[in-house]
């Protein structure tokens, strides 16, 4: 339950845990001394009485809580992790140290006592609120199962805050946020009626009343039809993102109505997805609904931040045309081995494609000569041949030329003096553009 930082005071950190795959929710206060009379009063004031508390073995809180009233486990860190006994542990606040100590190293929220309570206060409303629009149903389950409490400023919080709708924002009992005080209740309740406090979170009535947006009109239509044709041209003709709002600027002043929205290099991004994702679902419904001979080219490659992925292309007939190769995914791998890419290969195939389709239809495999690739025994190809017996396996011609055409030049000596030659060449070329250039690249 303690866990410290290299300054004057200590932070003392109680988290809530009710059940594996809900959030925890984090208790998180600075104290000058780690001794009894410093820690159980806050033990008192957020853990409601009769609760289950695992901690280690730390002398202020070891038996002071079960006279209490609180069922208390304890491990003792120097000789296991986990008590051979009870079960108990810790792990789930040390994971969370460990993210906060991050967070706040990264952010250096440390500098100042001030900042660093700010950064807490910050980190409890991260795990606290975010996300947190819930039903009625939702909060009702909230509220009976989390066993803490936190009354600190919220002492006379009535029962019913009136709204500026004259409806009222109903507490049942429970509180607001932990960092909200009553005046910030009252107020941001007064002056945004849609707003909902209960069970120390957040939520908006409109949200919990619309179930549907309803039919796009006309002219909102033709304007985000706008804007995505040219979000389209943008990836087409392979421009940065950051091009859409001067293009739609541009548009604007032509006196095309592009709309106010959706006008952000960001949601650039987002759109080029969508019509990506769009057309491969098409391409794919036109290979499978006509049964059209499938291949796939695969590459494995390597991102600027170092991490492995697998370059996926399909080869086939579209619309009654000769065969055409195009991009399918970019597979971000969990690891390098056969097993890591036939995963990865077939889970990307089975996303658009059904599992008898490709038994009928998948009739080659095209990749480099990696002994991962086309090992004999262990490589891709022969896992897919195993998968699908009747494919056909295919060295990359590409690939091959690149190794005879390098082969070629080892063993003529006067290629490798001419390759020096052009070399040289090249890098004299650079030095002088760089230099008359005189403040870098032009």
């Amino acid at each position: 339950m303690v866990g410290g930082w290299t300054r004057k005071k200590w932070v003392f950190g109680m988290l809530g845990v009710k059940h594996r795959g809900q959030k925890t929710k984090p208790v998180l206060r600075l104290v000058e001394r780690r001794t009894r009379r410093e820690l159980i009063p806050l033990v008192l004031h957020h853990v409601r009485t009769g609760s289950t508390i695992l901690t280690d073995e730390w002398r202020a809180y070891r038996q002071a809580l079960p006279e209490l009233g609180y069922k208390h486990y304890t491990v003792n860190h120097s000789v296991e992790y986990a008590s051979a006994d009870t079960g108990c542990h810790t792990q789930h606040i040390e994971r969370a140290w460990r993210s906060y100590k991050e967070t706040i190293g990264r952010l250096r929220g440390n500098r100042t006592e001030d900042l660093l309570r700010n950064h807490l206060v910050m980190i409890e409303w991260n795990e606290w609120l975010v996300g947190a629009c819930v039903s009625e149903e939702e909060s009702e389950d909230v509220g009976a199962s989390y066993g803490t409490e936190n009354t600190e400023g919220m002492e006379h919080l009535p029962s019913t805050i009136t709204c500026a709708d004259g409806q009222t924002s109903r507490t049942q009992g429970l509180h607001a946020p932990d960092c909200w005080t009553r005046d910030q209740v009252e107020y941001f309740c007064k002056a945004n009626d849609w707003l909902i406090v209960k069970y120390k979170k957040l939520g908006c009535r409109n949200c919990q009343e619309v179930k549907s947006l309803g039919a796009m009109n006309a002219s909102d239509y033709e304007s985000t039809s706008r804007v995505f044709r040219t979000a389209y041209k943008i990836a087409k003709h392979s421009r940065p993102l950051a091009d859409l709002p001067v293009d739609l600027s541009l548009q604007q002043l032509n006196g095309v109505n592009v709309g106010r929205v959706l006008h952000s290099s960001k949601t650039c991004g987002v759109i080029i997805d969508h019509i990506a994702d769009l057309m491969k679902d098409k391409m794919a419904k036109d290979i499978t609904e006509n049964n059209r001979k499938l291949c796939v080219l695969i590459d494995e490659s390597t991102t600027i931040s170092g991490k492995s992925v697998l370059v996926v292309c399909l080869r086939s007939a579209l619309v009654d045309a000769n065969p055409e190769t195009f991009f399918c995914q970019l597979i971000e791998l969990s690891g390098t081995t056969a097993d890591a890419i036939t995963k990865a290969l077939i889970e990307c195939l089975e996303r658009h494609f059904t599992e008898d389709f490709l038994e009928q239809c998948l009739v080659s495999f095209a990749c480099d000569g990696a002994s991962v690739m086309l090992g004999k025994k262990a490589g891709v190809a022969s896992k897919l041949c195993s998968k699908f017996p009747g494919i056909f396996v295919w060295h990359c011609l590409n690939h091959r030329l690149e190794l005879a055409v390098g082969d070629v030049m080892k063993e003529v000596s006067g290629l490798n003096h001419f390759q020096i030659f052009f070399d040289k060449l090249y890098s004299l070329f650079l030095h002088l553009l760089w230099a008359n250039s005189g403040t870098g690249w032009q």
